[in-house]
């Protein structure tokens, strides 16, 4: 298999999908839900109108994901040639996407964050790779598992945009963020693991050159960029859940 023309048009389309949510559909729909949208500074409302965006790529992929690591019959990591076609469709969504948000960040001094064009160009890197040899599909699931955190990282950004930091909501999000952030982001962590057998084979070094760099060096990355986000998380979940009370008891 490799690229085919409906890889490169859900490409182009993914990226002209999510630039359509971010530049003009967001602002309508948060103007809907939140009237106070059109009171905050500009450069909130950027980061807000973006994160509208991330969180309808998160529910795309993020539930594509789902069903192709828990539903797909025949995926499983002692299999490293398994064919699953829909992969590469979930990783032209996410391509078009990186590159979108990526133009955005080039636009929108707010949005821009070293991390997150890090992490954009590793994906962006690690999907061209998977679609143009699709193999050990398994452990290249992990990446659109890890999209299923994002709508509660996004959600804690808009109520604290809005205002409702001190909200009972804020704090239920930002406990299932770290929960639902821990399981998909961190936990998948061992499922690398299942390489072990394969290393001592030698069949994973049949693999293409781009899946090799996936597994051992684009993976790694992505993942240490995960534990140091969660680290932060873990922080301010303390802070908000402990710290008040802490200062009261003191007092």
């Amino acid at each position: 298999m490799g690229y085919n023309s409906q890889h490169i048009l859900t490409i182009v389309g993914s990226f002209i999908f999510h630039l359509t949510i971010s530049e003009w559909l967001s602002s309508p729909l948060l103007r809907k839900l939140a009237p106070v949208f059109v009171t905050l500074p500009a450069n909130k409302q950027v980061v807000l109108r973006n994160s509208v965006m991330s969180t309808f790529h998160a529910a795309i992929v993020g539930g594509l994901g789902v069903y192709m690591f828990f539903l797909y019959d025949g995926l499983k990591a002692e299999d490293l040639w398994f064919e699953m076609p829909i992969f590469a469709y979930a990783s032209s969504v996410a391509m078009g996407y990186e590159m979108a948000d990526n133009l955005l960040m080039a636009m929108y001094d707010p949005l821009r964050d070293w991390k997150i064009v890090l992490h954009h160009a590793v994906g962006i890197w690690g999907c061209h790779n998977v679609i143009a040899q699709p193999q050990a599909l398994y452990f290249g699931t992990s990446w659109t598992l890890f999209e299923l955190s994002t709508p509660f990282i996004n959600m804690r950004l808009i109520l604290d945009a809005l205002g409702h930091k001190r909200s009972h909501l804020y704090k239920v999000n930002g406990v299932a963020m770290l929960v639902v952030f821990f399981l998909c982001r961190v936990a998948t962590i061992p499922m690398f693991f299942g390489l072990i057998p394969h290393i001592k084979t030698g069949e994973v070094y049949k693999l293409g050159s781009g899946i090799l760099i996936n597994l051992f060096v684009l993976s790694p990355i992505l993942y240490m960029l995960n534990i140091f986000w969660f680290i932060k998380i873990c922080k301010g979940a303390y802070r908000v859940l402990f710290a008040p009370k802490i200062k009261k008891d003191t007092k």
